[in-house]
């Protein structure tokens, strides 16, 4: 069966705004707080809608490899992106 048309257009306005989110972190020279904004957004969007698009793994992933930790590997981080 087909999704409803209001969870196909939720699931888009997702989609986009995490698009614009790895664009912006693509952009942020390491530093995730420069899209802290747009984030959050993506956060409110995805948890009304009950999807997990790993914000918080993604965030402490570039954290952990922009600091000191980098040298231990970041292996916790790695496997939270699993």
């Amino acid at each position: 069966p087909t999704p409803p048309p209001v969870l196909c257009s939720t699931m888009a306005a997702i989609a986009a705004k995490k698009q614009e989110w790895t664009a912006c972190l693509a952009k942020s020279g390491g530093m995730p707080g420069k899209c802290e904004k747009i984030e959050k957004e993506l956060a409110s969007m995805a948890k009304s809608a009950g999807v997990d698009c790993c914000v918080a793994e993604t965030v402490g992933l570039m954290r952990c490899t922009g600091s000191g930790s980098r040298s231990k590997g970041c292996g916790d981080e790695f496997l939270a992106m699993r």
